[in-house]
């Protein structure tokens, strides 16, 4: 019974497994906000790691995991597959780029640099305000996604969401090219750069293959399968099962 004492003198510390750490702010020392800082500071040291990786041009990254498992991408998803993320704050953001890749497949090398972006902005107005504003900085960026979501993306004569201006890609030939300018070509062409035009039109007839009017299409519904010393200009869609 002795060892689940707890020793009041060595306060909180004493009910810590070892290895525990414990932060808090001193209000009186730096107006708050302090442990908030650090947590901020480490996930955009995860941001700014890979920034480097966002676009056609994005460099790719080596990693070794605990295997000793080589990889080299420049996908934010499959790099933080790979490392072990241990900070609650950068733990959060890695959380976000999953649930990125879940949802939409794409675009997680923006969503942590866009979230990186934003923390960096948030610790500047900290340091402008002072933690006790904080609810003035959450409030201010409230509004300015209520601005984005509500106006800005839901005006299409204003440019808007691009998606949000297509029709079904199967109610018509035109809407299935538009749907290949406009959305696939950018998209392969972070990917796979250079290579865009064979694949989007290949993604636009497996589209046109398994989708119906009023639809969504279904992933498992159209299979890839590579064979040994092709090129990507060699590829073809085939109607059908391939064995």
């Amino acid at each position: 019974m002795s060892s689940m004492a707890y020793n009041a003198a060595a306060g909180l510390g004493g009910m810590l497994k070892a290895g525990h750490e414990h932060h808090f702010d001193d209000d009186a020392a730096s107006d708050g906000g302090a442990v908030v800082a650090r947590s901020i500071a480490a996930a955009c040291e995860l941001s700014r790691m890979l920034s480097s990786s966002l676009g056609p041009q994005g460099r790719n990254k080596l990693v070794v995991n605990h295997l000793e498992k080589i990889i080299v991408t420049s996908d934010c998803a499959s790099i933080l597959k790979e490392i072990e993320v241990e900070h609650p704050a950068a733990k959060l953001l890695e959380l976000a780029v999953q649930q990125q890749e879940t949802e939409c497949g794409d675009g997680t090398n923006l969503a942590l640099m866009f979230a990186g972006e934003l923390l960096t902005r948030t610790l500047d107005l900290m340091k402008t305000m002072g933690w006790r504003h904080k609810t003035d900085i959450l409030e201010g960026y409230h509004l300015a996604s209520t601005k984005l979501l509500d106006e800005l993306l839901a005006d299409s004569s204003s440019g808007g969401c691009v998606v949000g201006t297509l029709k079904h890609p199967a109610s018509s030939p035109e809407a299935l090219k538009e749907l290949q300018e406009k959305v696939l070509k950018p998209v392969l062409g972070s990917k796979q750069y250079g290579t865009e035009d064979v694949l989007s039109d290949l993604v636009g007839q497996a589209c046109q293959i398994v989708l119906k009017e009023g639809s969504m299409l279904q992933p498992e519904s159209i299979r890839t399968v590579k064979i040994l010393g092709g090129s990507v200009s060699q590829s073809a869609c085939v109607q059908g099962f391939v064995a």
